[in-house]
């Protein structure tokens, strides 16, 4: 068994963090405050709210969409191939779905299929900034605009990323954030939702308020699972979770009987501490993913969706489009070997989710783009783990292939 394994994303949470989040929280100091200043001047949003996942930010919002909106409106935009928990929050919140093809050389929507949509019941589109890579924000809010719905900036994997200088999050009506593990910022799980849409607020200050908060015993539990994390997210440990199937790590499974709440008040301390240290894993980030770019399209065999070697973002993973299934298969075996974690996200696209018919405007489209990407992408860890020593390893396994 390899003893050095590199997960496949991860953020550090250092010992002096976890010390300070518990000094802080023992002390009773509310940081919910701390933490909205620091995401209101990061992101530029007047309007900040805390929830436990990234999937309960997303159904709130759409939740506080429909109050402002015509009876009419039950659709929802989706891109075909993205995060189960986008459409199992869509389905949480009432609404139907409809499936957009995603461009497998962009990760963005396929943009001329979104703008042939013409339906009145359309109340939002979602982007997703996969992996970081960001959107067409232009041409969505183009699009957008003339279809006359709302656009919900997913900055679930692209916390950090940004669009023409402004951040991830905040080029449509509306944006979130997810906390979980593997997340440009993280609190073991737990979610963020801004706006500076004042209509929209008026109506989330009402549904968070409602909303339950955690108590001691949960705020305990998460607080030790935040310490396991920090422990066994490090290379010379992680073999030990990633030997344990029942953890179910690196599985993508869709569930859309989650719990709402807000985000409890030990997570809203850790954010506000660990917050300080992304900028500079951001900057790593980026410079890891650069240069694993430039190797990995060295080798003539790979194509990276959405590359741009002018403006790399500090990509939350390495999106890596192999030439064929059989391909992608043997270099994640290769990799695997070699100690490196490589994955292949999604298993299918959302219209094959088992199940999901009931809650689709249509079932009967094509999605070339997106089953495209499930048979051959797969992401490349860029966390501030990651040595020379393995980018070797990486380069000396895709070769092989």
């Amino acid at each position: 068994m390899n003893h050095h394994l590199v997960a496949p994303a991860g953020t550090p949470i250092v010992f002096g963090e976890l010390v300070k989040t518990l000094y802080d929280r023992l002390k009773s100091q509310s940081h919910t405050v701390s933490l909205s200043e620091k995401i209101q001047r990061f992101t530029g949003s007047r309007h900040c709210y805390f929830l436990n996942s990234g999937r309960a930010s997303q159904t709130v919002l759409l939740n506080a969409m429909r109050r402002i909106s015509s009876e009419e409106r039950n659709e929802v935009v989706l891109p075909a191939y993205t995060c189960y928990s986008v459409a199992a929050a869509t389905v949480r919140a009432g609404f139907k779905i409809r499936l957009v093809d995603t461009d497998a050389t962009s990760l963005d929507f396929n943009l001329e299929e979104l703008g042939n949509i013409q339906s009145r019941r359309v109340i939002a589109a979602l982007g997703c900034n996969l992996f970081g890579v960001m959107n067409d924000w232009d041409r969505l809010n183009q699009i957008g605009k003339i279809g006359n719905y709302f656009l919900i900036d997913d900055g679930a994997q692209s916390f950090g990323a940004s669009y023409k200088g402004k951040p991830s999050g905040t080029l449509g009506t509306a944006g979130f954030y997810s906390l979980g593990r593997g997340k440009a910022l993280t609190t073991y799980n737990g979610g963020i939702l801004v706006t500076n849409n004042r209509e929209l607020s008026t109506q989330l200050d009402e549904i968070v308020n409602d909303l339950p908060a955690a108590g001691l015993v949960e705020e305990s539990i998460v607080y030790i699972k935040m310490m396991m994390y920090s422990m066994f997210i490090r290379p010379s440990l992680y073999w030990i979770p990633a030997s344990l199937p029942f953890l179910g790590l690196g599985e993508t499974i869709y569930e859309d009987d989650f719990g709402i709440s807000r985000l409890s008040s030990v997570q809203t301390v850790a954010g506000s501490v660990i917050f300080e240290s992304i900028l500079y894993f951001h900057t790593l980030r980026a410079e890891n993913a650069f240069e694993l770019a430039n190797a990995v399209l060295g080798l003539d065999k790979f194509e990276i969706p959405g590359w741009n070697a002018t403006n790399c973002p500090p990509y939350l993973r390495l999106p890596v489009l192999a030439p064929s299934r059989e391909c992608r298969d043997r270099a994640i075996e290769e990799l695997r070997s070699a100690g490196i974690v490589a994955t292949k996200m999604y298993p299918s696209t959302l219209r094959d989710i088992p199940g999901i018919d009931a809650h689709l405007v249509s079932n009967s489209s094509e999605f070339p783009g997106a089953q495209k990407l499930v048979e051959r992408l797969f992401t490349l860890p860029t966390h501030p783990y990651l040595t020379e020593q393995d980018f070797d390893k990486i380069v000396v396994g895709l070769r092989k292939v």
